[in-house]
């Protein structure tokens, strides 16, 4: 089984667009995401 691997994402949606168009195409079967998405050293709110 091959696995996608998402690293920290500090609040770069790219990166989850990225995901979905490798899922979509059948490459990998599961997406695991390491977390960190709301925050990208204190700059969530800019």
């Amino acid at each position: 089984m091959k696995v996608l691997v998402i690293p920290d994402v500090h609040l770069k949606p790219w990166m989850f667009e990225r995901a979905s168009e490798i899922m979509e195409k059948g490459t990998v079967e599961r997406a695991v995401c390491l977390m960190d998405i709301p925050d990208d050293w204190n700059q969530e709110y800019n």
